[in-house]
């Protein structure tokens, strides 16, 4: 039974396979086409003034608008590096000059302190070469006195030994 249905099956699809296709009528041109042609340019006119131009107008100015920031972001971005180069190299000059400042600044103050070192050293000297002259003018009126005090202690020792006085 399964043969039979098979065969028959086959036997359908070889009849169906030699049969011309026929088109349904819809789809045959018929005297309508002219007015459907009509009616579709009236359509594609109407669209294509009214909506597509405007719309491809807006569409052009805006890539215009686009193509002129990108020129004027362009322009921007070449000032900015060229301010950008010209204000390193203006912190680069101060730095420099800053330094070059400093430097001089402390230059300066060695050699002041050189000097005024220099002057202290001379004027302890002066005071130390004073120092010197009234110590030694001290130790002499010290020895001085000393050598008196002992020539009187002598004296007054040698009267108290010998019980007489010496001149």
């Amino acid at each position: 039974m399964d043969e039979r249905l098979f065969i028959k099956f086959f036997e359908n699809a070889f009849k169906i396979a030699q049969t011309k296709p026929q088109m349904p009528d819809f789809l045959l041109p018929d005297k309508s086409i002219f007015v459907l042609w009509f009616i579709f340019m009236a359509v594609f006119m109407a669209l294509s003034r009214w909506v597509i131009g405007p719309t491809l107008e807006i569409i052009e100015k805006r890539r215009d608008n686009t193509d002129h920031l990108k020129e004027t972001t362009e322009k921007l971005t070449q000032e900015t590096k060229t301010i950008l180069t010209q204000y390193e190299d203006a912190m680069a000059k101060a730095r420099l000059e800053a330094s070059q400042a400093r430097e001089a600044l402390v230059s300066q103050a060695r050699e002041e302190e050189r000097k005024m070192i220099a002057f202290v050293r001379v004027q302890n000297e002066e005071v130390m070469g004073k120092l010197k002259v009234d110590l030694d003018h001290q130790k002499k009126e010290a020895l001085l006195k000393l050598k008196q005090y002992s020539q009187e202690l002598a004296r007054d020792m040698v009267t108290k030994i010998l019980e007489r006085k010496v001149a």
